[in-house]
């Protein structure tokens, strides 16, 4: 028996995913403070701190400081914590926009040159001014954080537009750090942004972004539906193919393996195919998935047969096919005699069981042209080119296999089966709807006559009546 599927809103955030997030923001902020501690206490490495301080060493006291009061107000303002824990992670996230908001005023060149002689931690390269984008993004970074922890409807609307302007900003200087280490052309690298303090920065941007699209608009990339599937699906591939590109060609310029004309255009061939390649993949998505939304909506979930809406268009199309072939239709009308018995005492789960049963029955005894719909809790369609001559004969094949079937099933629950058929020759004028009706109409005149006398095969003709026209 199928399990019945669960159906949640296309636009309905996935909890497992949630979770799922909840676990990487963790290792996030967990990496964040590891290196935040190697850089405040470097001589804990022992060895190992003549090897690390060229890349991994280094973190200017502000961009330190940033960070550990971000991780701090981070963990404290989760939605997990109590109120008086939220409060110190808004306490947390004041003092990281407070160190920032000092840190880009001297960032400022004309601040610099006033203040440069108090500021031993800046080097040559800042009080030229060219760190003023890596405070920025600092800055930008504990703005979004306190209005996160803050978590009103407004300062919500303002946390997303920061985390998106984060984004820009620390997207812009992984760029430029990577670009740089690619051989791009371009200004001079001095002054660059230091590794630790780039990871921090892009670790805890990961973070923030994560949390704002838990909710509000931005949740769209963890919804069910597949506008969701695909979003997270081409954002890795949409982020990583620019820079690819881009370090493809200054490789390929920088090692003279081709003309600038001819790597322009190799690249842009590529590019192109890459977006075709995604364009395909994008359409084949969307056409299964719509392939499987018609089939969960005109299939009856429980036994696979046609859906009331799939039964009455396949079985207008082929009655009126009949009609102008003219041939005789027939619809025959089933009704399971015992499935509220069997609910009310064996319960629901067998009552489904005896539905798929009896689904396998109707499947296995008609043809594949048949139509063949479940309409109702316990009535069944079939629809076909049947004659008054071979439409008895098929209940009495069916018959017989309930027989055996219930021989199979033993004491477990039988089945029995109420049918009546309805025949259209075609000279008939009538429609689908009143050959239905009349399929009914003698369908209880059989259950009523079983409440009267037993069930036999050998009278089987003489109570499924047939309703010709």
């Amino acid at each position: 028996m199928r399990e019945r599927a669960e159906v949640r809103p296309p636009s309905e955030v996935d909890p497992k995913l949630l979770y799922r997030l909840f676990f990487v923001e963790h290792v996030l902020m967990l990496a964040v403070a590891i290196l935040a501690f190697i850089n405040l206490f470097p001589e804990t490495l022992g060895p190992l701190e003549e090897k690390l301080t060229a890349n991994w060493v280094g973190m200017r006291p502000p961009c330190l400081a940033i960070t550990l009061c971000a991780v701090l107000s981070l963990f404290f303002s989760e939605r997990t914590q109590s109120q008086r824990t939220k409060r110190v992670g808004v306490a947390f996230g004041v003092i990281t926009l407070a160190i920032a908001v000092v840190w880009s005023a001297l960032s400022v060149p004309y601040l610099i040159s006033v203040s440069g002689r108090f500021s031993p931690w800046y080097p040559a390269s800042l009080r030229q001014g060219s760190l003023e984008f890596s405070s920025a993004a600092f800055l930008l970074l504990a703005v979004a954080i306190l209005l996160h922890s803050l978590r009103g409807r407004w300062t919500g609307k303002l946390a997303d537009g920061a985390a998106l302007l984060l984004f820009f900003a620390v997207f812009s200087l992984i760029s430029k750090s990577l670009l740089s280490l690619a051989g791009v052309p371009g200004p001079s690298t001095a002054g660059l942004i230091s590794t630790p303090s780039l990871c921090c920065l892009a670790l805890l941007m990961l973070v923030v972004v994560f949390r704002r699209t838990e909710e509000r608009c931005l949740s769209i990339l963890w919804g069910f539906g597949s506008g969701s599937r695909i979003a997270r699906m081409l954002a890795p591939v949409l982020l990583v193919l620019p820079l690819l590109r881009e370090m493809a060609r200054a490789h390929l310029i920088r090692t003279d393996l081709l003309p600038a004309s001819d790597v322009a255009a190799l690249l842009t061939s590529i590019a192109v195919l890459a977006g075709l390649l995604l364009l395909f993949l994008l359409a084949r998505f969307v056409n299964r998935t719509q392939e499987r939304v018609q089939e969960a909506s005109l299939r009856d979930e429980l036994t696979g047969l046609h859906s009331v809406r799939s039964f009455y268009l396949l079985a207008e199309q082929a009655f009126r096919h009949s009609r102008s072939a003219r041939k005789p239709f027939t619809v025959l009308f089933i009704d399971m005699d015992n499935l509220k018995k069997i609910n009310d005492q064996l319960g629901h789960s067998v009552g489904s069981t005896a539905l798929v049963e009896t689904a396998k029955l109707l499947t296995a005894n008609f043809r594949y042209a048949d139509i063949i719909g479940r309409v109702g809790g316990d009535e069944f369609v079939v629809a076909g080119q049947f004659s008054t001559n071979t439409m008895p004969v098929a209940i009495e094949r069916l018959q017989e296999a309930v027989a055996r079937k219930n021989k199979a099933l033993g004491k477990r629950f039988s089945i029995s089966l109420s049918m009546g058929y309805a025949v259209a020759e075609g000279s008939s004028h009538e429609t689908l709807q009143n050959l239905i009706a009349r399929a009914d109409k003698a369908m209880y005149r059989e259950k009523r006559s079983k409440k009267n006398n037993p069930t036999t095969l050998a009278d089987l003709e003489q109570r499924v009546q047939p309703q010709i026209v």
